[in-house]
């Protein structure tokens, strides 16, 4: 089988181009499928070939042969990189020529380029083509022009070809001229005629030669150096030295070729034939001649510079070492300008210098470029993007500088020098430093913004003024953003665009330095110290360069300035104020507490001159940056120097002090003994002396300080570690010996008597004989004791640990609660989890007895390392002490099961942890009710929710009965138990909690209780109900001759049904019971409630078969009625169209039956034509309502059909008219005759029915209600016959069509005489009601009942039709009624109380009728007044008589209670009674006397009583005016008698008010004496003279006790505590101030936090005070007793300086002795032997101290020192918190708690 062709499938031209080419590229067969595939695979290239095939615009294809196959490209021509290589190219060999299969071969031409392909044009055509067209033998057949024509255009495309490829190599080639014009050695033309025509022509074309020669010359004697500089393309120095290079080449060559024989011989030819082109020819060539030597020339000298400028412009060049290329560079310039002979002008020179300034910038561009400058920012390399620009700037300008200098050189060697401009010679390099210097700017800028990123400001408005800076940040770095974002280089000088976008920034940033300047201002005003404000100097230190911010600086720096020097005027009186209070070591000195005296001092000092010294170093710096030094500054530089030197001198002064003080004073305590006895407390102290600690503490201080020390000093200081080992082991033994005093029990102590007195025994050396020099004896003497005191504290730790193992066997009951839940546990069935409850119940039970018998081995042990007797008293009372631990405990491990319960069953836990249920639960509808299975509560013997549970609460119980008792060794703890109030306070918990499960389990069930109709209910009496309730016809509103639906259809005899609710009310129905059964079904079951989850599913189902139920009634109710109102229209309409049928009366004129049987027919038609009309729509509505509920009915189809029927039968109805119409006609008349006279008739029933009828009043003003109602009944019957007759009248009219009757007056008639009988009806009720009233006694008169009666017959007579209110009965009937209203509230208010004799001869005055009241008055004699024509004076008798009335009730009370009002005294001191309590006389008179003074207010309301009034207005008065006097007096009487009568001193100070106080007290005496024989108020304040005696006495005694104040407030001034006491205190204190013992007692109040002083050792007369006690009970000892004497101020001064003495000796022990806390004096046990606020302070004190210590571990290289001192803190706090679990005093266990606090808040700071 012969190979498949490579190019089948492919196109027929395609395949032909790729053949073609296959064979020019020598592929061969093996390999043409490949070169085929190879091309085809490359869309590019197959879509290139096809556009050249298609498109005749594509004149050529590029072919570019590679290793496999060809690439193709239509679209560009080849570059000078593809022509290096093979390329073939096709074209087309006619533009319009369409390129097909067919013709392809013809229309294509293919050949190869290479790189010398105008090379090879040019030989070709010169020899070949030239050759060919110039033979004559081809030239056959063309005539001459032809010929000559296009031997002309081939000579002068030749010239072009020729020129084009000199141009190619860079040379000028001069075309030579056709060679048969060209002339003969002779200078004759070469040729016969075939050439140029004649010699005009050779001449003509030969000048054309000279033509072009001259173009071609003078375009290169044109060619200029600077034509790029120009051109704006920035050349380099070696752009120069290859121009003159190619200029001399060029010009060379040009000398070579005028020099060849033949263009001489054309010239000399020209010559001959008088050319005028000869001429300017030969001056062209001598103007060769000198640019060639030029060129020569200059090539010549500016090749010595090509290996500096190619240092100076290669790329590999380090732009950093660039300028030192400069000078070499210019050296050869400058010789170059010396010794050449052309290239020595300005002009040249300038070219050079300009292009040398280009390759620098380009160099420059090449080392910093305006992307790189970007980035660098971006990568935040802001500081050496900026040194690369300086250095930048700095290269460019040292060129300049190197010009400089050899341009001086240049000038100093005689020439005329280099005359050139600067400006035009840098232009461009200057204007690139400017852009240098402007991104210098802008680095720089960038530079000092960066600093606001992280700036925080300090002060008041710190935060917004930080968010200021940081918006202003955000702003400038959106500037720079919006900077860096242009598109152009910013280091490119032909840029532009630039300057307006850098100027753009620059005012962004002058804007942002405005606002930084006046945001620095107001950061410097809001920051009010020194340091602060440096500060703030120093975070915008780089911006304080910037002009706009530097002005604020020299504003500020005045300011600062000032500030400064008051900060040195301030610590130089700081420190002249303080000196002596730290000298002093006063409370208030301003030294650290943690520091000991002069190791403070010292700090202080050296801290002063921190503070002074901070902040000039900084106000020296900045004073650099200001333009000139202020004269302030100078000032307070000295003002410096001078505090400076002070401070320094203090420090050695105090050192000296302490050197020449302390080390003597502690080598002497020294001598002091080991340990000493707590008075009070009987607990044990270390009597190491503060003096020896704070010796160690100033030694120690002094070397951190690098403070030389003294050697005795040091050598103490060497043994501080043995002190500190003594002191630690004897405070531990100390802790241990104070442990078991403190931590025993009342209960325990007994047990251990006999050990502790022998410790006493032991430690008794280190009380009397052992002092702190006894060296060699104290190790022995702390091994001793520690041996006997620790096994004391063993015995002691045995028994605590067997007690503490005991509460830990109780804890691990209490760990887990008997009753759990796995969690996420799923709910059970009860049994199932009843059942499992049980097996845990019998695993703690047999838990608990284990632990129970562990119990009694503890006990045992403790009595065994007692080693007691069982019997002993003291264990039996241990043994009851441990009994209550035990009943605690259970009591505890109950509570966890049951408030684990609680937790179960509580719904709140549960929503919080997302717990499920507990148990499940069923709700099932049971005989008419809903239950719950299992229930809540159930009879005996059944299962139930509540029974479970309190089984549950039984077995928590019982786990109490697994241990025995420890007192009698049988029977349990249960009793005590279940009377425990917690387990009460639980179980009723559990109670509620079940309840309120309960509780929501009802209201659930209450859910399904809402639907209970559905089961409780008849659906039949419900639905009947329904049907009832807004029942109406099928037809609403229709009325038609007179006539409503209804009637129509009764007239017409078809049965429309009884009337029902309106169909959407049934819809309503139907869709309610459709809404509940989807609601049922849609509960959600089971549900959740709160432990118990509810499975409602069987209700459910009930209650959705219910509903159903009910919504079927309703369904099938509508279907009935529906298809019944079908069947009975349906019906009556086939009826019609039968009875319209035949046969007619007009076939039997004389049948007056069938006449009147049609017309009849006829009238029912026309009579219900809209009814039944208006009948389909609601049938249609009701079909309608049964489909939308799926209900399927009958009767559909003929309801379809009854329109049309009907409105065949209303056709036919017309049409039997039409032919009855005579016989109609003659009917009508007859009847028409008798309506006639019927209507007379009726006319005359109306006037006398009008006439006759009782619409007057006369019959009730006579009351003969029978003769009405008689006249009533009459026209009744009358217009019921008419009626009759009416309606057989209108009959005939409608069923012969005639005009309808009305009789609308016979209509009125009826209506009025029903109107009129209820009118009367009216009248009889209400006339007999107020008849009813008459014989109603005065006394019996109920007028609430009346009024109301009366006010409901109002209300009917106004509501009675408003047809019966023109009547002239109806008016009357109003006025009786009317007139009855206004009676009876007049009546009502004669009826009152109020009413006297007086005001009924008042009432009988107004309506002048007398009467007589008495027994038989009643109701009608108050009628016959007429009342309600005087109803005004009526009411105002009234009123008058209530007001009159109530001023003589009030009148009277007062009369009653000040008669008898009686005033107690006190007798206690027989000499002078004194008023008792006068609370509830003074509140009633202030009562009284405003009601005195309303009533007479009252006007002639009091007319009655006024003189009674005004009397006892005055008694009032006076009583009112008498008391105030009289409790003022005895008030001040009895707090002033005892000082003034009874206090020698005051007697003795104030002696004349002394004796006038005696004076008063005699008056006072008598006077009180006088009154106490009367009890009445009235009689003692109103007696004659009484109140003026009293306010006599009051002025005295105002008096004395003015001078008794002036006393006081000098005693006061002498004591200025005094003012916190009350006066009476103050004279108290000040009487009994030689006994200290009453005047402790008012310590309280003189001092906020002491109660009173210890007075132990003068217990009788407390002249002697050893301590104090605060209102806390808290007991303060003191080392130095204070004697009572003298003056009570005076002695009061003293002791309030003493507390602060002993306060501060306390604060030292409690400091010095804090050290040993971590050695042998824990923390927890060393605050028991001080103050609470001591130790307190001593804790802090210690916490600074370890705090700066912490610290400077830190500075001083310390990883870990914060770390282990948080090891510490949090060790300490957990042996706090273990000590305040142990059994403690309240104090102690405040103290403790308090500390943990602080402790705490410490760690966390």
């Amino acid at each position: 089988m012969a190979e498949e062709s490579p190019t089948k499938g492919m196109e027929a031209r395609q395949a032909w181009v790729l053949t073609r080419l296959a064979t020019l590229l020598g592929i061969r067969n093996e390999k043409l499928d490949k070169f085929m595939s190879g091309f085809t695979t490359d869309d590019g290239s197959a879509k290139s070939l096809g556009r050249f095939l298609d498109e005749p615009e594509c004149p050529s294809a590029f072919f570019y042969p590679s290793s496999e196959s060809v690439t193709c490209n239509s679209f560009d021509l080849p570059t000078a990189q593809q022509m290096r290589k093979r390329v073939i190219v096709i074209h087309r060999s006619s533009p319009e020529l369409p390129i097909t299969k067919d013709n392809v071969a013809e229309a294509c031409v293919i050949m190869e380029l290479t790189k010398n392909v105008m090379d090879l044009l040019n030989m070709y055509c010169q020899s070949v083509y030239l050759s060919t067209l110039s033979n004559p033998a081809n030239q056959v057949g063309w005539s001459d022009l032809i010929a000559k024509e296009l031997m002309d255009q081939y000579h002068v495309f030749l010239a072009g070809l020729h020129v084009t490829v000199g141009l190619m190599k860079g040379h000028t080639w001069l075309p030579p001229p056709p060679r048969d014009a060209l002339p003969t050695s002779g200078g004759m033309m070469s040729g016969g005629g075939g050439g140029a025509g004649g010699g005009k022509d050779r001449v003509h074309i030969l000048e054309g030669a000279v033509i072009t020669w001259t173009k071609q010359i003078r375009h290169v004697l044109k060619q200029d150096p600077e034509e790029l500089l120009k051109e704006g393309k920035n050349p380099e120095p070696n752009e120069e030295i290859k121009f003159w290079r190619n200029k001399a080449a060029n010009l060379n060559s040009i000398h070579s070729q005028l020099g060849m024989d033949a263009l001489k011989k054309v010239l000399k030819f020209l010559e001959t034939n008088k050319s005028t082109y000869t001429a300017p020819f030969s001056k062209l060539q001598k103007e060769v001649e000198e640019a060639r030597e030029e060129a020569n020339d200059n090539v010549r000298f500016l090749t010595t510079l090509q290996k500096s400028i190619e240092k100076l412009t290669s790329e590999s060049a380090e732009f950093e070492t660039i300028e030192q290329h400069f000078g070499p560079v210019m050296h050869n310039i400058l010789l170059i300008w010396r010794y050449s002979k052309f290239y020595n002008t300005a002009s040249r020179m300038a070219i050079l210098i300009r292009e040398i300034c280009n390759s620098i910038i380009a160099q420059a561009l090449r080392f910093m470029n305006g992307q790189d400058i970007f980035a660098m920012l971006a990568a935040e390399e802001t500081a050496e993007c900026h040194a690369k620009l300086e250095m930048t700037l700095k290269i460019c300008t040292s060129f300049k500088d190197v010009y400089v200098m050899y341009r001086e050189i240049a000038a100093n060697q005689g020439s005329d020098g280099w005359k050139m401009k600067n400006d035009a010679l840098f232009l461009r390099l200057d204007t690139f430093r400017e852009r240098c210097r402007d991104a210098l700017e802008f680095t720089r800028t960038v530079m000092q913004f960066s600093k606001l990123e992280r700036v925080e400001i300090g002060g008041t408005k710190g935060k917004a003024l930080s968010d200021r800076v940081i918006m202003i940040y955000e702003e400038f770095t959106a500037a720079v953003d919006e900077f860096k974002s242009v598109t152009y280089d910013i280091m490119n000088v032909g840029e532009m665009a630039f300057e307006h976008d850098y100027f753009k920034f620059r005012m962004t940033v002058k804007e942002l330095d405005r606002r930084l300047g006046s945001l620095l201002g107001s950061a410097f005003d809001d920051l009010d110290t020194i340091n602060m404000r440096v500060k703030l100097f120093d975070i915008f230190e780089g911006l304080l360069e910037r002009p706009i911010i530097q002005a604020e600086l020299e504003k500020k720096h005045k300011l600062l300035l000032k500030q400064c020097e008051r900060d040195l005027n301030i610590v130089e009186y700081g420190f002249q104020e303080n000196q002596e209070k730290v000298d002093q070591c006063f409370d208030d000195a301003p030294i650290f507490h943690n520091l000991p005296p002069a190791a403070g001092a010292i700090y202080w000092a050296r801290a002063a001159r921190g503070r002074i010294n901070e902040p000039f170093s900084k106000l020296e710096f900045y004073n650099l940056a200001l333009q000139e030094t202020p004269e302030e500054h100078r000032e307070l530089k000295k003002q410096h120097g001078i505090l400076d030197k002070m401070l320094e001198s203090y420090e050695q002064k105090r050192y000296n002090l302490w050197e020449s003080s302390s080390v003597d004073l502690a080598i002497e305590k020294l001598k002091m003994r080991l340990l000493r006895r707590q008075e009070k407390s009987g607990l044990l102290k270390v009597n190491f002396d503060p003096a020896l600690t704070r010796l160690l503490r100033e030694v120690r201080f002094f070397l951190i300080f690098d403070i030389e020390v003294p050697q005795a000093a040091l050598d103490m200081f060497e043994r501080v570690t043995t002190y500190r080992e003594w002191v630690g082991q004897m405070d531990h033994t100390v802790s241990m010996y104070n442990a078991v005093l403190t931590e025993l029990l009342p209960v325990e102590e007994p047990l251990l008597e006999d050990r502790i007195a022998k410790m006493d025994q032991v430690l008794s050396p280190g009380l009397t004989e052992l002092k702190w020099r006894s060296e060699d004896k104290i190790p022995g003497f702390i091994e001793d004791t520690m041996k006997v005191v620790s096994d004391v504290s063993g015995v002691v730790g045995v028994m605590k640990g067997n007690l503490r193992n005991i509460s830990s066997i109780l804890s691990q009951w209490c760990k887990e609660p008997l009753i759990t839940r796995a969690k996420g546990a799923k709910p059970m069935a009860l049994d199932e989890f009843d059942l499992k409850h049980k097996e845990r119940v019998g695993m703690r039970m047999m838990t608990q007895s284990e632990g129970g018998k562990e119990i009694h081995k503890f006990l045992k042990d403790s009595s065994e390392a007692l080693k007691v007797s069982k019997i002993a008293p003291t264990w039996k009372s241990y043994v009851d002490f441990v009994s209550n631990i035990i009943i605690e405990g259970f009591v505890s491990s109950i509570a966890v099961s049951l408030q684990h319960l609680c937790e179960i069953l509580d719904p709140l836990i549960i929503a919080k942890h997302e717990m499920l249920p507990l148990f499940d639960v069923k709700i099932e509808l049971q005989n008419k009710e809903i239950i719950f299975e299992p229930p809540f509560q159930a009879p005996a013997g059944e299962a139930s929710l509540c029974l479970t549970i309190d089984g549950w609460l039984k077995d928590f119980f019982s786990t109490v009965t697994c241990m025995q008792r420890l007192d009698t060794g049988t029977g349990d703890y249960l009793n005590e138990i279940r009377e425990h109030f917690q387990m009460q306070c639980l179980l009723a918990l559990v109670s509620e909690l079940i309840d309120n499960t309960q509780l929501k389990c009802m209201e659930y069930r209450q859910s399904f209780m809402q639907h209970s109709f559905l089961w409780t209910e008849s659906i039949d009496k419900t639905f009947e109900r329904f049907v009832q309730e807004g029942s109406q016809d099928l037809v609403v509103g229709f009325e038609e001759e007179g006539m409503n639906f209804r009637e129509i259809m009764e007239r017409i005899k078809v049965d429309i049904g009884r009337p029902i609710p309106a169909l959407g009310e049934f819809d309503k129905k139907i869709e309610f019971f459709k809404r509940m059964k989807a609601e049922l079904s849609d509960m959600k079951t089971p549900i959740d409630i709160h432990w118990l989850r509810i499975h409602s599913q069987p209700v459910k189902l009930d209650l959705v078969a219910f509903a159903r139920n009910w919504e079927e009634k309703y369904i099938d109710f509508i279907k009935t009625y529906t298809e019944e109102r079908i069947k009975h229209l349906v019906d009556f309409v086939e009826n019609q169209r039968i009875g319209l049928g035949p046969p007619s009366p007009v076939d039997e004129p004389e049948n007056e039956k069938l006449l009147y049987s049609t017309m009849t027919n006829i009238r029912d038609v026309k009579l219900s034509t809209n009814a039944v009309k208006a009948m389909f729509a609601p049938i249609r509505d009701l079909c309608q309502l049964l489909k939308k509920h799926h209900v399927l009915h009958d009767g559909l189809t003929e309801l379809d059909k009854a329109p049309s029927t009907w409105d065949e039968v209303i056709r036919m109805a017309f049409d039997v008219k039409e032919q009855i119409l005579p016989l109609q006609s003659e009917e009508v008349l007859k009847i028409r005759n008798k309506i006639d006279v019927f209507a007379e008739e009726l006319q005359g029933f109306c006037h006398e029915f009008r006439e006759q009828c009782p619409f007057d009043s006369k019959n009730a003003v006579a009351q003969d209600y029978d003769l009405s109602y008689e006249t009533m009944n009459e026209y009744y019957k009358k217009t019921l016959a008419i009626r009759e007759r009416a309606n057989e009248f209108n009959d005939l009219e409608l069923l012969f069509d005639m005009q309808m009757s009305s009789y609308r007056e016979l209509g009125e008639c009826q209506s009025e005489i029903l109107y009129l009988k209820n009118l009367w009806d009216g009248v009889v009720l209400t006339q007999e009601t107020f008849k009813s009233w008459d014989t109603i006694l005065w006394d019996k008169i109920d007028t609430d009942s009346l009024v109301t009666t009366a006010r409901d017959l109002q209300t009917q007579v106004k509501n009675m039709p408003k047809q019966v209110k023109p009547w002239a009965l109806y008016r009357w009937l109003t006025d009786e009624v009317k007139n009855m209203a206004t009676v009876l509230p007049l009546v009502n208010d004669l009826h009152g109380e109020t009413m006297r004799d007086r005001h009924w001869t008042s009432l009988m005055t107004v309506t002048q009728k007398t009467f007589e009241k008495g027994p038989e008055f009643c109701f009608k004699d108050l009628l016959d007044l007429k009342l309600h024509e005087f109803a005004e004076d009526v009411s105002e008798i009234v009123d008058q008589s209530v007001k009159e009335a109530k001023i003589e009730k009030k009148l009277s009370a007062i009369r009653a209670t000040w008669s008898k009002m009686p005033v107690t005294f006190d007798c206690s001191n027989p000499d002078c009674p004194l008023l008792g309590d006068l609370g509830e006389v003074l509140e009633k008179l202030d009562g009284d006397a405003l009601e005195m003074m309303g009533m007479t207010s009252q006007g002639r309301f009091i007319e009655f009583c006024k003189p009674l009034v005004d009397e006892w207005s005055g008694k009032l008065r006076a009583i009112d005016g008498a008391l105030a006097v009289w409790t003022k007096v005895q008030e001040n009487w009895c707090r002033l008698e005892p000082i003034f009568m009874q206090s020698a001193d005051i007697r003795s100070q104030l002696p004349d008010d002394s004796k006038r106080f005696e004076q008063m007290d005699a008056a006072w005496k008598d006077l009180m004496m006088d009154a106490s024989n009367s009890s009445l108020v009235v009689e003692i304040c109103t007696a004659e003279g009484r109140e003026a005696a009293l306010k006599n006495i009051c002025e005295g005694i105002d008096t004395c006790e003015k001078a008794l104040n002036e006393y006081l407030e000098q005693k006061k001034k002498a004591f200025p505590r005094f003012y916190f006491v009350a006066n009476q205190a103050l004279l108290d204190i000040l009487s009994n101030g030689a006994r200290p013992l009453k005047v402790a007692e008012y310590l309280g109040d003189i001092f906020d936090g002491v109660k009173t002083l210890d007075f132990s050792k003068d217990p009788e007369k407390g002249k002697i005070a050893c301590g104090h006690v605060s209102k806390d009970t808290e007991s303060v000892a003191w080392q130095d007793d204070m004697i009572i004497d003298g003056a009570v101020e005076g002695y009061l001064l003293q002791l309030e300086a003493h507390f602060r003495v002993q306060l501060r000796i306390e604060l030292q022990q409690a400091r010095m002795t804090a050290d040993n806390w971590e050695v042998d004096n824990p923390r927890e046990y060393w605050l028991e032997a001080f103050c609470s606020q001591l130790a307190l302070v001593g804790t802090q004190i210690m916490w600074t101290e370890e705090t700066n210590r912490v610290f400077e571990e830190i500075e001083s290289g310390s990883e870990t020192a914060m770390k282990e001192y948080k090891r510490v803190n949090d060790e300490r706090v957990e042996r706090l918190i273990k000590r305040v679990q142990t059994p403690l005093s309240k104090d102690v266990r405040n103290k403790i708690i308090t500390l943990i606090t602080m402790d705490v808040h410490g760690r966390d700071i």
